[in-house]
């Protein structure tokens, strides 16, 4: 009896810790939407909570965007923006963060 009362409060236990750990990778980016000028662009990454990002310049203009631990609910997305500073703008799942190339 005291084994069957262990198993169940160790399973309850695990079961606490799988939610908590789905949780530190539960940030979920909802939209992605733009808008261009020809002196500018805005890119919007919508998130249903604060998450951290990294961001990096290569030499041909490009920036990459990693935004930690954030779930896209696509495995990717991409759109041509045909005015304005940025031409493409492609979205991909990686891992447990979300990448995002801008150029």
């Amino acid at each position: 009896m005291k084994t069957f009362i262990s198993i169940i409060i160790i399973s309850m236990l695990l079961a606490l810790i799988l939610i908590a750990a789905e949780k530190v990778i539960s940030a979920e980016i909802k939209d992605v939407r733009f808008s261009s000028e020809p002196t500018k662009t805005r890119v919007v990454f919508e998130l249903d909570e604060n998450t951290q990002y990294k961001s990096q310049y290569d030499k041909e203009n490009n920036i990459t965007l990693s935004i930690s631990k954030a779930k896209l609910n696509e495995s990717s997305k991409s759109f041509e923006l045909k005015n304005g500073l940025v031409k493409d703008l492609f979205v991909k799942q990686s891992n447990d963060d979300t990448d995002a190339r801008i150029s």
